[in-house]
């Protein structure tokens, strides 16, 4: 999977207001804002790079279209070199001799999603995190699912709760 950047592209340059896709009256704005804040403020930070990301994307999607590879909404997001749809089990068949190929204990592509979640709970990340980075509608079903990872809370608590009453009582 591609996602379009080039090892060979020129170094990120600071962006001007000219590459935002925006129209005259949201440009005369950031003009305006840019004017009223100092260049090391953080909103006029973020604002930078918000434009430098716009200008990224608007470049990504000119070289697709000269090269004749869809990029509309509407086309796939992982697709081969000629734009078309790129079958998941294709990715999954390469995952699997890359790591033949490397001497590496056999474990399925969809394994790293499990993988990258239980280390994340494992060093204390809140489920609330884990379960926005993997795409889950409810957190719960991310504690449930990744709960087992979390021995000892139970112990942490009671012991912690211990504190707290003894030195209400004091």
């Amino acid at each position: 999977m591609s996602s379009g950047a080039e090892r060979t592209e020129q170094p990120l340059q600071r962006p001007s207001f000219a590459d935002a896709p925006l129209d005259a009256d949201e440009r005369e704005r950031l003009r305006a804002l840019r004017a009223a804040s100092s260049e090391n403020s953080p909103l006029y930070v973020a604002i930078l790079t918000a434009l430098s990301e716009a200008a990224k994307l608007m470049r990504w999607r000119r070289r697709l279209d000269r090269d004749g590879i869809p990029c509309s909404p509407d086309d796939w997001m992982s697709c081969n070199t000629t734009g078309r749809f790129l079958n998941p089990e294709s990715i999954s068949q390469l995952f699997d001799r890359i790591v033949q190929r490397n001497g590496l204990p056999r474990i399925r592509f969809h394994d790293l999603r499990h993988t990258h979640a239980s280390l994340l709970v494992a060093d204390g990340t809140t489920i609330n995190v884990v379960a926005e980075r993997l795409g889950h509608a409810h957190p719960a079903f991310t504690m449930h699912t990744y709960q087992h990872l979390l021995p000892g809370t139970s112990g942490a608590a009671a012991e912690r709760f211990a504190e707290l009453v003894a030195n209400a009582s004091r």
